[in-house]
């Protein structure tokens, strides 16, 4: 994961003399209290202001002020924004009613697939992943999955993995049973794990394929585990299916009775569950108050601006909602993306020139970290073609 030394606001300034100022503040102070506050952009740019902020910015040299860096971003909601055969990503802010640029992608069919330490998987085909820093244009092409279920850092060894799955058997009497696979970014290692499961239960489901993802249906990390809605446990029962990252296995977990069309959320540092009801005219939102009891919470109801954004359950394809941790939700009908608070009112719309946004269900958090499983710029710079960026 993180490479380079560790280095100290005292080692990391030793060589630019700490007692000098610029403009009347000593320079140890704007480096380790100001800077890190300062987008990733913006930070990237100070480096050009002489040569000892230049050395203390270095991204190998100066680990712990890019972690100081990295826990100081806002985690933002991201749009898909389309104009002809252009995508870009950007940063939602709502408050401040902004679209911030992420990246521009270089095929308007890429989509993202998930969100973790500032890190996104970019997805084209089943074939075509790639895992990319957008803040640094750092990219690597992953190799085919054949169902993407979840991105995580495996904290006991350092690594990126992957989970993936090989799909449903597409004959039920045909006797075949979906396994799953442990992928380490950067290694090309492969590892199956069957169908490790805290239950019979557990294991037939796993075995029927019924755990799947998609960029509108992303799985949720939390607590060191991937969670997964819905997955139907009987007929017309969903449950939240959990898989822990370090003890490699599945369980079950109980989840609301939520009518409509729901997905999971973080926020806050706890599980959400907002589901869309058949007529699109609200959300409700639960909320998992205590995780290790397992207990959930109906929070409350989201009324949702039907006539200011033409919403109906036949343009329910085109409507998406993200709940937004400034309160209410982010709604887009792939013409409009606007911030509404929980008695529906409009509270801010967000601008792009051909109007063709998107509000995708994931945040990014900017990180400059180093990873080594990214290639050397040399090698990137041969392999522009393939980059996923513009």
């Amino acid at each position: 994961m993180n490479t380079g030394p560790a280095a100290t606001p005292e080692t990391a300034t030793a060589s630019a003399a700490t007692t000098s100022h610029r403009g009347g503040v000593p320079e140890e102070i704007i480096i380790w209290e100001i800077v890190p506050h300062l987008p990733a952009r913006a930070l990237l740019r100070c480096r050009a202001v002489c040569r000892c902020w230049r050395r203390a910015l270095t991204f190998k040299s100066n680990s712990d002020l890019l972690r100081a860096h990295h826990r100081l971003q806002p985690s933002l909601p991201i749009a898909s924004c389309f104009q002809f055969a252009r995508h870009d990503l950007r940063a939602v802010a709502p408050r401040a009613a902004s679209l911030s640029p992420v990246a521009t992608l270089r095929h308007p069919t890429l989509q993202v697939r998930a969100s973790c330490d500032g890190l996104l998987v970019l997805s084209l085909s089943p074939a075509n992943y790639y895992i990319c820093n957008p803040a640094t244009r750092e990219w690597v092409l992953q190799p085919f999955f054949p169902h993407f279920l979840g991105f995580y850092p495996h904290h006991p060894s350092g690594e990126y993995r992957i989970l993936y799955g090989t799909g449903p058997p597409r004959d039920p009497r045909s006797g075949h049973k979906t396994s799953y696979s442990v992928f380490t970014v950067g290694s090309g290692k492969r590892r199956g794990i069957g169908r490790p499961a805290a239950s019979s239960s557990e294991e037939k489901a796993l075995a029927g394929g019924i755990i799947k993802t998609a960029s509108d249906r992303p799985s949720i990390l939390l607590r060191g585990s991937l969670h997964f809605y819905p997955v139907e446990k009987e007929k017309n029962s969903n449950m939240v299916m959990v898989f822990s990252t370090t003890a490699e296995s599945f369980r079950w977990m109980p989840a609301p009775d939520v009518w409509g069309s729901a997905t999971l959320f973080e926020m806050d540092g706890k599980l959400g569950l907002s589901g869309i009801r058949k007529d699109v005219t609200a959300v409700d939102i639960y909320m998992l108050q205590d995780y290790d009891s397992e207990v959930w919470e109906f929070k409350y109801k989201v009324k949702l601006p039907g006539l200011e954004m033409s919403l109906s359950a036949a343009r329910r394809h085109f409507i998406e909602v993200v709940v937004s941790e400034e309160g209410g939700v982010l709604v887009s009908n792939f013409s409009r993306l606007v911030h509404a608070n929980i008695e529906g009112k409009l509270l801010s719309e967000f601008k792009y020139p051909e109007q063709s946004l998107l509000i995708v269900p994931y945040k990014l958090k900017e990180s400059l970290l180093c990873h080594t499983f990214f290639p050397s710029r040399g090698d990137e710079d041969a392999n522009a073609s393939h980059s996923p960026f513009v």
